[in-house]
């Protein structure tokens, strides 16, 4: 049984006191028993926010996840908040949007399959890839002796993805999107006008490059003149994105990267909230205790998906209630130095 503290807050305040967290499932992951039993455990480790691939059966999943989390809670006492459910687009090309190919018949028997070993997602055997798992990192295109990998990078039919969106029940969309791609966004976030009055966040998620502060000050102005509700414009989210899909390699560099990316957005004066991602781990607390800025919360990726993989990466978890008690306190080990109020102890 686990028990925990009072859940006493909403993700609104989660922002305006910088102990916001979100997970990220990853926008091209798709692998579904993975990412329902990570929204069960995440859920239940406290976090604000979870966001996904904006796909049907990934937000069915993710929500079946939440459902589950809150049944447990209910059995066990615990306090609960259901996270909100953030889809996540992109506004022209970006790595988090892509999968690698490549056919296996072309590698040589006698290949050491430097790919295997370097995939993090387990994505890649002598099938070659598993779509379903690969997210786009890109760590086995260098390593491929032959430079046999390629990438397929997704793209949406706009109106089929807004009239899904306006049927399903989310709460936030985040766009993902580069310093050089202003007239893509603008036009993307017109396609979703008639979703904006009911969302109660937004988030854009951008990485460094020439021409952020105009890219900053352009599409700030085109949000804050939108039909997003005040509550959404006063906590709009900027995620900088310091070093995409990289904080499970465990270096503090890869976290510094985001800080500093978030230090030349706070230069900038956005309004809004600042917020990490792209490197982020179990490094990236202590780092946020020096800034000399205002970092409002924290977007953990793939060192979330990775810290929990072995537990989540199978059948339903909550019939092993020992793997959902090691996931769980994995979990709970990185939530915790960003919500000191909530405490899970589990008694068997």
């Amino acid at each position: 049984m686990y028990n925990v503290g009072v859940i006493s807050h909403s993700p609104y305040c989660a922002l305006d006191t910088g102990s916001w967290l979100k997970l990220i499932c990853g926008a091209s992951f798709h692998h579904l028993p993975s990412i329902r039993n990570l929204a069960l455990v995440y859920s239940l480790a406290g976090v604000d926010c979870i966001d996904f691939a904006a796909e049907p059966a990934v937000l069915h999943t993710v929500q079946a996840g939440v459902d589950q989390a809150q049944i447990l809670a209910q059995r066990w006492s615990m306090s609960f908040r259901r996270p909100w459910l953030m889809a996540s687009l992109n506004a022209g090309e970006d790595p988090h949007f892509r999968k690698a190919y490549f056919d296996p018949t072309q590698c040589p028997s006698d290949c050491p399959q430097p790919c295997e070993r370097v995939c993090p997602a387990l994505a890649i055997n002598h099938t070659g890839v598993l779509q379903d798992r690969c997210y786009g990192c890109g760590r086995c295109e260098p390593v491929c002796p032959l430079g046999l990998v390629e990438f397929v990078s997704k793209t949406y039919a706009i109106p089929e993805l807004v009239q899904f969106l306006l049927k399903a029940d989310i709460d936030a969309i985040e766009v993902h999107t580069q310093p050089t791609s202003t007239e893509p966004f603008c036009g993307l976030f017109e396609d979703l006008r008639p979703l904006l009055p009911r969302l109660k966040l937004f988030s854009v998620s951008v990485s460094d490059g020439e021409g952020l502060e105009n890219f900053v000050q352009q599409v700030g102005q085109v949000i804050q003149n939108s039909s997003l509700s005040e509550q959404a414009k006063q906590h709009l989210v900027w995620q900088t994105d310091g070093r995409p899909m990289s904080g499970d390699l465990g270096a503090t560099s890869t976290s510094r990267q985001s800080v500093a990316l978030a230090s030349k957005f706070y230069a900038l004066q956005p309004k809004g909230h600042l917020q990490l991602a792209g490197g982020t781990n179990h490094k990236t607390a202590a780092l946020i205790d020096t800034a000399a800025f205002p970092i409002a919360g924290v977007a953990f990726g793939s060192y979330a998906r990775k810290l929990v993989q072995e537990e989540v990466d199978g059948a339903l978890i909550e019939d092993n209630m020992q793997c959902l008690s090691l996931a769980l306190n994995k979990a709970q080990a990185l939530v915790a130095p960003y919500k000191p109020h909530l405490e899970i102890r589990c008694h068997g």
